[in-house]
């Protein structure tokens, strides 16, 4: 398994959570890993049962974790898929189905929430015509909606 180009965020009873790349060359999807001694030692990692790459996590003032990634729609070929963005409200134990940031899938994102609570989305295109983007979104609410991965929800975007 891959473990470039993680992602870890502090829980709030203090373990570690990581997030690690999966490799889509070999099938493996992205996982997770927990530390309760602040790194020194890792948990056995667990499937995230989902092929995403280029994991970042943050924490919103309102507890929940955003996970921005990029996706693919067939797991055996980087040629399809999008950049994503999935929540958890219960410290990354269970994420909410995905959202669309871009339809473009070669982009590593970062997420930081803003005074206001919005939160603003950066991200790249990889390739000859590379270039930055930048958008501003609501954090999407909870829900125990699901729909297919192949067509996630598209984020609403704001004006600067």
């Amino acid at each position: 398994m891959s473990t470039c180009r993680n992602g870890v965020i502090q829980l709030k009873n203090g373990d570690l959570l990581a997030t690690l790349r999966g490799d889509i060359k070999r099938d493996h999807k992205m996982h997770f890993a927990v530390s309760k001694d602040q790194g020194k030692t890792w948990s056995k990692v667990y499937s995230a049962g989902y092929q995403d790459h280029c994991p970042h996590v943050a924490r919103l003032s309102n507890s929940a974790i955003v996970l921005t990634y990029r996706a693919f729609t067939d797991d055996l070929t980087a040629e399809s898929g999008y950049t994503g963005l999935r929540i958890s409200y219960d410290e990354g134990k269970t994420w909410q189905e995905q959202y669309l940031i871009d339809k473009f899938c070669d982009a590593y994102a970062s997420t930081v929430e803003l005074a206001d609570k919005s939160l603003l989305i950066t991200y790249y295109e990889e390739g000859n015509q590379s270039d930055v983007h930048v958008i501003r979104t609501n954090a999407p609410k909870q829900t125990n909606k699901t729909w297919n991965y192949a067509n996630p929800v598209p984020l609403k975007r704001l004006t600067f």
